[in-house]
């Protein structure tokens, strides 16, 4: 997951990334990013259903995206996933709605 968001295929907004600390752990987050609107976070779920159950839970939590990534998934997939749920997230604040 990492590898796939440190990729050089990243898009250019996509600054760096790093595993969450155990504090940012616990607060739900997995992957701290560092953007062009500055640090956004994400949630990575094996499956539609425990990304449903994490939005439900974490809704207050603007900065997380949530990504759902599977054992089997290429990393060239992984980042599409990213760059899509991320830059979701991203454009909130782009647009000054967040």
């Amino acid at each position: 997951m990492l590898a796939a968001c440190l990729s050089e295929r990243r898009p250019p907004w996509l600054l760096s990334a790093r595993h969450a600390s155990r504090a940012e752990d616990r607060a739900g987050i997995d992957i701290v990013l560092e953007t062009d609107v500055g640090r956004l976070y994400l949630q990575v779920k094996s499956s539609t259903r425990g990304m449903l159950g994490f939005l439900e839970k974490k809704r207050r939590r603007p900065r997380i995206a949530v990504v759902v990534v599977r054992r089997d998934d290429r990393d060239d997939v992984v980042l599409r996933r990213v760059a899509a749920s991320v830059g979701a997230v991203r454009q909130l604040y782009r647009d000054g709605v967040r």
